[in-house]
């Protein structure tokens, strides 16, 4: 018996899988945006910029105070010229530290309200459909309504969570990183190249990494799906499960639904682990090369010692950036799905039949009783009348 449940279940999610088959784009995180949020849209994209070119500028800051010690240890320069030149740079560098607060606090608050406001818009216009459904669309989702009302509700979470904070920190790193490698091959090129020459090999294997994240998201929503209808069922119908001693069996089933979805959630940690701790391993190998190439530059006189560090510098902070998207990228990713579904699903609202609510006349007073006769009720899914 417990054989054939498993075998009607599992054809029950490939029918499922294969009705909903779609392909999430990245534009999927912006379905829900409209010309009123083209405004913090643009903010929080412009104050991302600025404060994803801190970190470059912070290196180029560093490779001038280095450069300036390393010439009073040569000679080059005395006490008083070194104190001179430093005092600019400090002066620098905090104004660059106080700018670069004001910068996070402001695009970080602008990306909570962006993605505040795709999550009111994404509402807004799932109730506006559901609105307008007739009863035969309630009656035909497969699910049940109440798995249904559950499942946009994560959706929409997840399409919140991933266009606030993670999206912006995602684009915040990648201006850094770009910054930062125009920096290092301005200043020394062979050294850039000599220290990131591991970097396309890296990015093929967390790229083959990332493509296997995806259908596990899909599969754990899938699954929560089915948890929660079984549950919804259950639920409902608690006095049949109580007098025919049926709560075992409702919980094995709902039990086995949960860990079928921590599956698939443990596929999506373990790919973002591997991600993460492959990024540390080139990260310390870059020390490796970078140390090695810079030195030799050095000895040999072609580069000075603060053009080796800015270069190097630069490129760990290149490196880094990197790194840090990575814990962002499973929540953008489910955003993403959640995104795409969404939008499925309203598409499919709009291709069914709407019903179109006339009249507006009502009386002021309505005294006495309303009696109906001869009414006749047609059901939509059996096509009877009553």
């Amino acid at each position: 018996m417990e054989a054939d449940i498993e075998e009607a279940t599992s054809r029950g999610r490939r029918e499922s899988k294969t009705s909903q088959t779609r392909k999430a784009h990245w534009r999927s995180l912006f379905a829900f945006t409209s010309r009123s949020h083209a405004v913090p849209l643009c903010l929080a994209l412009a104050l991302s910029v600025a404060s994803g070119v801190v970190t470059p500028v912070l290196s180029y800051l560093l490779g001038k105070v280095f450069g300036c010690f390393t010439d009073f240890g040569a000679g080059k320069n005395d006490g008083a010229e070194l104190v001179k030149k430093v005092s600019k740079y400090a002066i620098g560098l905090t104004g660059l530290g106080a700018g670069s607060g004001l910068l996070h606090t402001g695009y970080f608050g602008l990306w909570l309200v962006f993605g505040e406001l795709q999550a009111k818009c994404a509402r807004e216009s799932l109730f506006a459909g559901m609105l307008e459904k007739d009863m035969e669309w309630y009656d035909m989702r497969k699910d049940g309504i109440e798995a249904l009302i559950q499942r946009l509700q994560t959706q929409i979470r997840e399409l919140q969570m991933a266009t606030a904070q993670p999206l912006g920190y995602a684009i915040q790193s990648t201006v850094t990183a770009c910054a930062a490698l125009g920096l290092a091959m301005y200043t020394t090129w062979d050294l850039t190249l000599i220290t990131i020459a591991t970097i396309p090999f890296s990015m093929i294997i967390l790229g083959r990494i990332s493509a296997k994240m995806q259908p596990s998201i899909d599969a754990q929503a899938e699954e929560l799906s089915i948890a929660s209808k079984l549950a919804s069922n259950a639920l409902h119908a608690i006095d049949t499960v109580k007098y025919s001693n049926g709560q075992d069996f409702e919980t094995w089933q709902y039990a086995r639904a949960i860990q079928r979805a921590a599956g698939k959630y443990l596929n999506q940690a373990m790919a973002n682990s591997l991600q993460i701790g492959f990024t540390r391993f080139v990260t310390q190998s870059m020390f490796v090369q970078g140390f090695w190439y810079g030195s030799h530059l050095v000895i040999k006189g072609k580069k000075d010692p603060g053009e080796v560090l800015t270069a190097f510098w630069s490129c760990l902070m290149a490196l880094q950036a990197m790194e840090q998207i990575l814990p962002q990228m499973l929540v953008l990713e489910k955003g993403r799905a959640a995104g795409a579904t969404l939008q499925a699903i309203l598409t499919q609202m709009g291709k069914r039949r709407r019903v179109i609510m006339t009249g507006h006349l009502k009386p002021e007073f309505c005294e006495g009783d309303i009696e109906v006769r001869n009414v006749r009720i047609p059901w939509p899914e059996s096509g009877s009348l009553f």
